[in-house]
């Protein structure tokens, strides 16, 4: 995730994300700042109906069929600064 002034960009893939079809909202987990490494990842809220919010088509599972499992793809999808979590790196 990148600082854009009044609002962060996320981009990226998330893989074998649960219920990802029917998920109005995701909490992401993206990393803010590499220098301070495991300790700079923080905890975005974004709806699925952000611009570049984007879900895959559903993967064939062998078993668990009743939650679908799909990718969430975020191609420089920008989000208000009061969704993160929390501080950022917290």
């Amino acid at each position: 995730a990148r600082d854009d002034g009044d609002a962060w960009i996320l981009s990226g893939t998330k893989s074998w994300i649960s219920n990802a079809l029917e998920a109005k909202a995701a909490v992401v987990f993206a990393t803010t700042d590499k220098s301070l490494r495991h300790k700079g990842i923080s905890a975005f809220v974004v709806p699925t109906s952000a611009p570049g919010f984007s879900v895959s088509k559903p993967e064939d599972k062998l078993g668990i069929r009743a939650c679908s499992t799909a990718n969430l793809i975020l191609d420089d999808v920008r989000i208000p600064k009061h969704h993160l979590l929390g501080q950022p790196g917290q």
